[in-house]
């Protein structure tokens, strides 16, 4: 797997054997597959489940060869469940594991090879993230992707109080409700819990921006607050009612992108800041010296792997969705057959990757759109925000 000369990972079976072969037999074809591709890290993931069907778990060992040493990961792969969702299990614990080592340590992996006793879940696998089906497959190959150069979450702030009054708010500031702080909670503890790691978290200036942010980044980091992520401004629409606002765009004769109120803030305005942002971000983080030196001929053991970097940016529901949603469409990272019925929920994860191919080309991929899992099991429901407007 070499993320800066392919479009992602590259997932290959190179020795098959039958589980009924003897452990010595099976040992030398792993043994063999290392020696064949001269890994950076080598894990060894096994799941397995009581008769087949309940009490599953797994685990990993992962080796870290450039740096001579060893990490053990255990997961629970749920009461009920097929050995197949073990091993699956047991997979993505590993990566997630190997996304949460320090930047420096994730740097030098430019080749990463799995050993595992499931050939049904390799071949699940082996077909690719867009035809997976099962959740967890489709999390083991986000797993894969997010090793990539780097990982940008958008995250929509949490509910706050005109989102709850349907009032339109733009640079009104608006504090987090009751619920919007536990979404904001619920999410920092969920990046932490499953050792997500963030390189960086930038944040609009607005109280209900910032304090998801805060909750975000925890006592890991700080907050970097960010002008241009900044919530449109709605001119005499500010404080106004959603509906009022809508029945004055449709009078307009304009969409939610183009329609301006009177003193607001022009579209191209709000477009030009939040791309000034994402390339100054894409430009830092995965500038085009990368794809030159994969291609400078030096060797693999002497070249330096680039960095990963994942950055976080909490923003609002008209730049989220009107605006940085059309920068990754715009980059080829976003296909949306109708972009004005997709929803974004409050405190809502949108994941893309990026990286540069061998001709130093930006290239992006989504990863997931409107990801809600750290809600999943909670006392109440998210709103969601669709052509500007917010729903129950």
């Amino acid at each position: 797997m070499d993320p800066a000369e392919t479009s992602g990972p590259v997932l290959t079976l190179l020795l098959i054997r039958q589980r009924d072969d003897p452990p010595a037999v099976r040992k030398a074809a792993a043994l063999e597959a290392i020696a064949m591709v001269n890994p950076d890290c080598t894990i060894w993931s096994d799941g397995s489940a009581k008769s087949g069907t309940r009490d599953g778990g797994g685990g990993a060992l992962i080796q870290l060869h450039r740096e001579n040493r060893e990490v053990e990961t255990l997961v629970p792969a749920g009461s009920v469940c097929s050995s197949m969702r073990a091993e699956l299990a047991a997979m993505l614990a590993a990566f997630t594991c190997l996304l949460a080592q320090p930047g420096e340590t994730r740097s030098r992996i430019k080749t990463c090879l799995l050993c595992t006793d499931s050939l049904s879940g390799l071949q699940l696998l082996q077909r690719g993230p867009e035809a997976q089906q099962l959740v967890l497959a489709e999390r083991v190959w986000a797993a894969m992707d997010s090793l990539g150069e780097q990982n940008t979450a958008i995250i929509l702030h949490g509910q706050c109080t005109s989102n709850l009054q349907h009032l339109v708010s733009g640079r009104t500031d608006s504090s987090l409700t009751e619920q919007g702080q536990q979404e904001a909670e619920l999410l920092g503890k969920y990046f932490r819990k499953n050792n997500i790691p963030i390189d960086r978290i930038y944040s609009s200036p607005l109280i209900r921006a910032y304090k998801t942010a805060l909750e975000l980044a925890g006592d890991r980091q700080q907050v970097i607050v960010d002008p241009r992520l900044i919530e449109k401004f709605y001119g005499v629409c500010e404080g106004i009612p959603e509906a009022e606002w809508f029945e004055m765009m449709q009078k307009s004769g304009k969409d939610v992108y183009h329609y301006t109120p009177e003193g607001g803030e022009p579209s191209e305005s709000v477009h030009q800041r939040i791309t000034d942002f994402f390339w100054s971000i894409v430009n830092e983080t995965v500038p085009e010296s990368t794809a030159a030196s994969s291609t400078s001929g030096s060797s693999s053991s002497d070249r330096q792997a680039p960095r990963r970097t994942t950055v976080a940016a909490v923003t609002h529901g008209a730049v989220l969705y009107g605006y940085a949603l059309f920068f990754m469409m715009e980059l080829g990272a976003l296909k949306l057959e109708n972009p004005e019925a997709t929803p974004i929920c409050n405190t809502g994860v949108c994941q893309f990757d990026f990286w540069r191919d061998a001709n130093g080309k930006l290239v992006g991929k989504m990863i997931y759109l409107n990801r809600l899992d750290h809600i999943n099991g909670a006392s109440f429901s998210v709103k969601k925000v669709a052509a500007g407007q917010m729903y129950d």
